[in-house]
């Protein structure tokens, strides 16, 4: 199992919550889940280009969604495997549920079909 993360960290799949932190043991946000689907989407060389340009305005909190997260959270929301919490929220430091984890990936596998 460590052998496969090491592999997801050294492809810029996973990484630190800083440079010098991994932080395994604490919850994933939604940006954060967000951020590693776009990564590893980039990673299998899925054309991203129509979906990184969705428009996040319409949610009332899209300026709270972190720098680094930007394109993965407009990559997510354009998808569809990940849109708001409520119809104009997408609470991105929110602490992702198992149930919200388990439904992204399968939205995203299925998006990614």
């Amino acid at each position: 199992m460590i052998a496969r993360w090491a592999k997801l960290f050294e492809h810029g799949i996973v990484s630190g919550v800083t440079d010098l932190r991994f932080a395994p043991n604490e919850s994933v946000t939604r940006e954060q889940i967000a951020a590693i689907m776009y990564r590893y989407a980039l990673y299998k060389g899925i054309r991203l280009d129509s979906f990184t340009q969705y428009d996040l305005s319409s949610y009332h909190d899209h300026t709270e969604v972190a720098d680094y997260a930007v394109p993965a959270m407009q990559f997510a929301a354009g998808c569809g495997f990940m849109g708001g919490k409520t119809a104009n929220t997408l609470n991105p430091k929110d602490k992702a549920s198992r149930a919200e984890i388990a439904t992204v990936l399968q939205r995203f596998l299925m998006a990614m079909e």
